[in-house]
């Protein structure tokens, strides 16, 4: 047994050289592990904060509404007038007149001195004449010839020393229709010319009164 002991004690030792060998292994096996798992392990994030409860919505916005605007009414048309038809009443065609003597339709009544209704006869040499360019019926109305109005009127004339009137004519007599009478007094302004009245041979001035008859033919 003393024999072997030398050989025991060297083949303990190595085994204990061995076990220090494989615990220096393993610690670095150990240490590399260590640092490979950090190396491997992801970067660990912190846990999202999930709040609970009720959230409410945010108040909807307001728009205030458009202005009104105002309306204005339109004013209604102005009535306008209704035209009148004119009606044109044709005048009928007169075929030209040849004066007729002193004797036609109109009668002469005694010349009269002055510009008086009750002026006295006059004393003169030559009365006081008269020539008609036109017949009095050129101057009938044509509303009395539809109307068949008729009458007959008087119609006085001053004629001055010149032969030319004094004034305008006037009606000492109505025949009963204004528009006769006006015809009438056209008649004597346009379509008489006259010859003064002389006495003893001296141009005189002189008054005299026409019966203008308006007859239907």
């Amino acid at each position: 047994m003393s024999a072997y002991s030398p050989h025991l004690q060297q083949a303990n030792l190595l085994s204990g050289r061995q076990m220090v060998m494989l615990a220096i292994i393993a610690l670095h096996a150990l240490v590399i592990s260590a640092l490979m798992a950090m190396r491997i392990m992801p970067d660990v994030q912190p846990p999202e904060v999930v709040l609970t409860g009720r959230i409410d919505p945010p108040p909807p916005e307001i728009v205030p509404p458009p202005p009104e605007l105002p309306v204005t009414l339109a004013a209604p048309p102005a009535t306008l007038p209704v035209p009148v038809p004119l009606v044109i009443i044709p005048q009928p065609e007169v075929a030209p007149y040849v004066a007729p003597p002193e004797t036609g339709p109109v009668e002469s009544l005694p010349p009269m001195t002055g510009t008086g209704t009750n002026a006295a006869p006059a004393v003169a040499s030559t009365a006081l004449k008269y020539t008609a360019i036109r017949s009095a019926d050129d101057y009938y109305p044509y509303a009395s010839r539809t109307l068949q109005e008729e009458g007959t009127a008087i119609v006085k004339v001053c004629v001055a020393p010149t032969g030319q009137l004094e004034g305008r004519p006037v009606i000492q007599a109505t025949s009963g229709s204004a528009r006769l009478d006006a015809a009438a007094l056209k008649w004597a302004s346009e379509a008489l010319r006259f010859t003064a009245a002389t006495e003893r041979g001296v141009p005189v001035g002189a008054c005299k009164g026409f019966r203008v008859h308006f007859r239907l033919h």
